[in-house]
């Protein structure tokens, strides 16, 4: 008989070993590792600080390092297992887990800082036997801001957990569901897809990851695999045949071909890496629960809604007040610039019974969307604005969600917050928007939906990689897709078109104005996303005419109806 042919993946098996005796009261850490000693040193060195000594046991696999890695982990006392080559993600987790001894899994990157309480934190969710893999918050890129502080602050919020995607650089997995969907695709090599295959096989297992609300990490993104060239090059594009293939999906634009991917890339050099772990103690000891309650202010759009109106107005409780602004825009299709459908009497009824509303009435046609929304952020009287429109709800995924979010905007850094956003019906996967701004003062639209600024400084930077806002996970919001009729449709799209055409040049400018200055690359590549969405609502027509014509850039565009 002749040879068989080898799958990929089967090439250099690693020899089954004995399985260990498991310890029920262990977790142990997975650490992989390639070269960057330093990270590897400073990521140990914050365990060490920020773990129970006897609650967890450290492996950590050596994916063919050539610098002062192995030297210094022969004196960490870890479990250290070498592989003379570095043969990928996934093999150096299975071999973890071959050697590992502890009931639960954490799997971590060495270019990962942990925080106090951070394992306790992301373990207490097993507690529930329908979870299977629990991540933490994160912050990611530069550590700019006090991340002691602030990881410190995450730690005193009300512990909690919802439904959310994988961190592969942090997670932790349980034995049992590692049993039951089986180990990592070692076909997956250096290419970032082995934790997405993983991601796909919980959901096909119907156990789908949770984020934990109490615990923030610090990630400094891509630092180990910046040193390895074959990470998003010849074996990225491999995996993502494979991948693709595995699961059958359609074609699509891989990460790596994407210019805003590939600028994030160069950036992973420049970000600079600490000496030393940070230090918690003086947070801790200085540490005081805050004297004055966060209060949020509902900011609702409507306009001859009253069909959808109360149903939005339901999911509001817990908001300290609702303003509610009406009128129709110049331009737009309308009979008279109020409403006229009763919702206008309805809400001045409801004013009687609930202090918390504000009616901001309309005497005469708004001039555009932009100058309607931001007469939003005048109109109340609240410490952070949750932007939602009539025809949308707020759902949370627990009883007491409004608490919840409002403990967590009082340690929250930055002046907008993302929300998840459903559209219902629709085939169209879950969204992502800035839906949470800090009232600053001055604060504005500068255009429709998008490009938040208050005195100048720009809030709205829809980027969670940038390390200037992050996903609250505890609510999203379902919009509900209506049929308003094809000829008012029709005069609507006609006239989103016109504004869309509008704002493309003034936000081709302001991306212009920043291309070259390394400090505003993440607002740059947050207006691209902005410059996208806009040119989104154009025809194919106009699109292919700004994507052409010399005085634009065409930022990547992709005329067919979305982009990766």
């Amino acid at each position: 008989m002749g040879k068989s042919k080898q799958k990929r993946g089967d090439k250099r098996p690693v020899p089954p070993r004995k399985r260990p005796v498991i310890e029920a009261g262990l977790t142990s850490i997975i650490i992989p590792v390639h070269n960057r000693v330093e990270l590897t040193r400073l990521c140990i060195e914050t365990i060490r600080e920020c773990t129970p000594e006897d609650s967890y046991e450290l492996v950590v696999i050596d994916n063919g390092s050539t610098d002062a890695t192995p030297e210094y982990l022969t004196g960490t006392g870890a479990h250290v297992i070498r592989f003379p080559e570095n043969r990928g993600i996934a093999v150096a987790w299975n071999a973890g887990i071959r050697e590992a001894k502890g009931r639960y899994l954490v799997f971590l990157h060495n270019d990962v800082l942990v925080s106090p309480g951070w394992l306790e934190a992301i373990l207490r969710p097993f507690g529930d036997r329908r979870v299977a893999c629990a991540c933490p918050s994160f912050m990611e890129s530069q550590l700019k801001l006090d991340f002691p502080k602030l990881a410190v602050d995450f730690s005193q919020i009300l512990p909690a957990y919802w439904p959310g995607s994988l961190t592969p650089f942090c997670f932790a997995i349980s034995r049992r569901e590692i049993h039951r969907i089986g180990p990592f695709d070692e076909a997956l090599t250096q290419g970032p897809y082995a934790d997405y295959d993983l991601l796909f096989r919980l959901a096909k297992a119907d156990a789908p990851p949770v984020v934990v609300s109490n615990v923030l990490v610090h990630h400094f993104w891509g630092q180990t695999a910046v040193a390895i060239p074959e990470f998003y090059g010849e074996n990225d594009e491999r995996d993502w045949l494979y991948f693709r293939k595995k699961w059958n999906l359609p074609p699509m634009e891989r990460k790596s071909e994407d210019p805003d991917f590939i600028d994030r890339v160069r950036g992973m050099d420049r970000v600079v890496v600490p000496t030393g772990p940070p230090d918690y103690r003086v947070e801790i000891e200085k540490r005081v629960a805050p004297t004055k309650p966060t209060r949020i202010v509902a900011c609702v759009s409507f306009y001859n809604d009253m069909k959808l109106l109360p149903g939005c107005m339901e999911t509001l409780d817990g908001v300290d007040e609702i303003v509610l602004i009406d009128g129709a825009y110049a331009g737009f299709p309308h009979e008279v610039p109020w409403s006229t459908d009763g919702s206008l009497e309805w809400i001045k009824e409801l004013q009687r019974v609930d202090p918390r509303i504000r009616l901001i009435e309309c005497e005469r046609a708004w001039e555009d969307e932009v100058k309607k929304r931001s007469a939003y952020f005048a109109g109340g009287d609240g410490d952070w604005c949750l932007v939602i429109d009539s025809d949308e709800r707020l759902v949370g995924n627990e009883a007491n969600h409004m608490e919840r979010l409002k403990e967590y905007l009082a340690v929250y850094p930055f002046d907008c917050v993302l929300l998840d956003v459903e559209t219902r019906p629709s085939t169209t996967p879950m969204e992502r928007y800035a839906r949470i701004y800090r009232h600053l003062p001055g604060l504005r639209y500068e255009t429709t939906h998008f490009n938040v600024v208050a005195d100048g400084k720009k809030v709205t930077l829809d980027a969670m990689w940038s390390g200037r806002t992050a996903v609250y996970r505890g609510l999203f919001i379902v919009h509900l897709k209506q049929d308003r009729g094809s000829a008012r449709l029709g005069d609507s799209w006609r006239y989103y078109q016109e504004m869309a055409m509008r704002e493309v040049e003034a936000l081709k400018r302001e991306i212009v104005a920043c291309w070259s200055d390394p400090d505003r690359r993440f607002e740059r590549l947050a207006l691209v996303q902005i410059y996208q969405t806009q040119v989104k609502l154009l025809d194919k027509e106009r699109a292919e005419r700004i994507a052409l014509d010399p005085k634009y850039l065409s930022f990547h565009l992709d005329t067919s109806g979305g982009y990766v």
